[in-house]
């Protein structure tokens, strides 16, 4: 299973993002939680995978971290949880 996790926000002239792909094998009739965070000014973002069940949750053991996030498992798109910063210029026209 594949779960894809993306934050992104706006100020005026720069859009602030952090995206995060990670992979999985559930067991049947598992119950699981997924935790993202995303770091103060957007630094850096995480993930991380719990099992839900009796007791404590557990880690689970199959959760995988890809270096890239990209569906096609090829090595491209943007870097696991490094945040991304686009820019770009404002103008203000004052109309009468």
């Amino acid at each position: 299973m594949l779960l894809t996790f993306r934050y992104i926000d706006a100020k005026v002239g720069q859009n602030r993002m952090c995206n995060l792909m990670v992979a999985f094998t559930p067991e049947t009739r598992g119950r699981y939680k997924a935790y993202f965070k995303v770091e103060p000014e957007v630094t850096g973002c995480g993930v991380s995978l719990r099992q839900e069940g009796e007791g404590e949750a557990k880690e689970v053991s199959s959760f995988h971290l890809a270096d890239r996030v990209c569906l096609s498992g090829k090595d491209v798109g943007p870097i696991n949880g490094r945040a991304q910063r686009l820019k770009w210029e404002v103008q203000v026209i004052r109309l009468r």
